[in-house]
This record gives C-alpha cells, sequence and structure tokens, in this order.
C-alpha cells in the first residue's frame, strides 16, 4: 500500500515538474504589414535618411534628415555633435502618439525641437533649447514624430504650430 502511494506521488511530481506553465509562442507566428488607419504603428521599414519639406500651401525648403526609429537611435539623438548644419536635421519616429518630452543631455549644439502629429502637422515647437540641459522639454500636447534642427533654424523657415510639414523618402541624401 505505501509503494503503491509513492509510486502514485512520485508519477504525479514528474508529471507537474514535465508541464510548461508559460507555453513559448510558436515561431512561425504570422506577420501582417501595418494599416495606415491604424494611428500608433509607425511606417515600416524606414529609411535612415530621409527629407522633410515645409508644405502649408506650396511646397517649400526641404530639410536633409536622418531617421531615428529604433529605441537605440532615438536615445542617441543627436548627442556629441559638434554641429548640424542649415537644412539638416533628425527626425524621431516614436513608439506611439504621447506628449513626448526631450532633454539636451550630452547635447552639445542648441536645438529646436518640433513636435508632429500623425498627420505631420506642427503642434508645438521649442525653441534653441540649450546645450548640456536635462530640463525636460515638451509642448503640451500628444505628436508621433519629433523634428530636431539647429538652433533658431524653425523661426528662419517659419516652422510654428500649425505648420504642415511632407515626409518623404526621395531626393537627394548626404
Amino acid at each position: 500500500m505505501i509503494r503503491l502511494l509513492l509510486c502514485i506521488v512520485v508519477v504525479c511530481v514528474v508529471e507537474v515538474g514535465c508541464t510548461e506553465r508559460n507555453p513559448r509562442p510558436s515561431a512561425h507566428r504570422e506577420w501582417t504589414p501595418p494599416v495606415a488607419s491604424e494611428p500608433d504603428r509607425a511606417p515600416i521599414p524606414l529609411p535612415t535618411r530621409a527629407q522633410v519639406t515645409l508644405f502649408d500651401q506650396v511646397a517649400g525648403p526641404t530639410i536633409d534628415v536622418e531617421v531615428a526609429h529604433t529605441e537605440i537611435e532615438r536615445n542617441q539623438g543627436l548627442m556629441f555633435r559638434k554641429s548640424l548644419g542649415p537644412m539638416r536635421g533628425m527626425v524621431f519616429v516614436m513608439p506611439r502618439t504621447h506628449d513626448w518630452a526631450f532633454y539636451m543631455r550630452n547635447t552639445l549644439i542648441p536645438l529646436d525641437i518640433i513636435f508632429i502629429d500623425q498627420s505631420w502637422r506642427v503642434v508645438g515647437v521649442v525653441a534653441k533649447a540649450a546645450p548640456l540641459t536635462e530640463t525636460l522639454r515638451r509642448v503640451g500636447q500628444p505628436s508621433r514624430y519629433v523634428l530636431e534642427l539647429d538652433g533658431g533654424q524653425a523661426a528662419r523657415l517659419g516652422i510654428t504650430r500649425g505648420s504642415k510639414l511632407r515626409f518623404s523618402q526621395g531626393g537627394s541624401t548626404p
């Protein structure tokens, strides 16, 4: 009788120990490409270089931009750059629409930080953010993209809240 109970206990322990509590998802998952109507999905894949054009009524000036679309690229941003140059910048493709905040840690040059919604309309501009500071800069509006330009460039180009921008992959890149 004791042997029978001992065998039952051993079988139960082995059975419980061999079952996986959190089964791994299948390696063969079906992938669905993002749909344009999904507002919080970034376009995939994105280039590492592109252009942003001021486009209120007619096509205006075009800015050559680097594109930061991974977490590592977004975290690095324009840190440690000694210069950026006119008509150059960086677009941050954020993982979702949110009231984002940026700081200037390890950023050596003043920057204009332009917050942009899903339709590429400017929702706010932080002008000439002081370098090497950790003050959080935000505009209090949800944005999906952030464009950083050389400090003062947004004003020179006439980029203000409500300006319409266009993102494109064509044209010349540096």
